[in-house]
């Protein structure tokens, strides 16, 4: 079976909590089979050490380094649009054409996307059956930014109010 597992960081060594998560599901597979390609967007220079590590579970790995400038200015600019931050900062272009040649060289049978903000790269081939692991869902942390979030603003208007009063 040929699969293809886009994640967005080299999930080797398995370290921390992505990479662990990300590392155990890409081993079984390829310890069966040895069909995994691993498509991760590399967060720089320094984890393409990481690459030859993974190697040893995966037929193969394709990454592609994006350095931090460039991923905030894609955040920054995309604060003007509807789409997500953070899908706009991971958007590498040199990813998604890796992975469409990887797909027309290779027609992988299944393609599973961890992180919702990787599905980018997958969309877009409905003809595979795909799988999403949504490990980054944390709604108790979105709940907590949600009621920070709202007594800031709630400050801000309450100071607003105050200042505009005395005019």
């Amino acid at each position: 079976m040929r699969i293809f597992y886009i994640c967005r960081r080299v999930p080797f060594p398995p370290d921390r909590g992505d990479k662990i998560a990300a590392f155990n599901e890409i081993r079984p597979p390829c310890c069966a089979a040895r069909g995994a390609r691993v498509l991760p967007r590399r967060w720089g220079c320094r984890t393409l050490a990481n690459i030859s590590g993974l190697q040893a579970y995966a037929k193969s790995v394709t990454a592609s380094p994006v350095d931090e400038f460039t991923i905030k200015r894609r955040a920054l600019g995309a604060l003007f649009t509807p789409q997500a931050l953070s899908v706009a900062a991971l958007n590498e272009t040199k990813l998604h054409d890796a992975i469409q040649e990887k797909f027309a060289e290779l027609r992988p049978d299944l393609i599973i996307v961890y992180s919702c903000n990787m599905a980018q790269f997958a969309e877009h081939f409905r003809d595979v059956p795909r799988i999403m692991h949504f490990g980054d869902l944390d709604s108790l942390k979105w709940r907590q930014y949600a009621e920070t979030i709202q007594h800031a603003i709630e400050l801000d208007l309450r100071a607003r109010g105050t200042a505009a009063s005395r005019l």
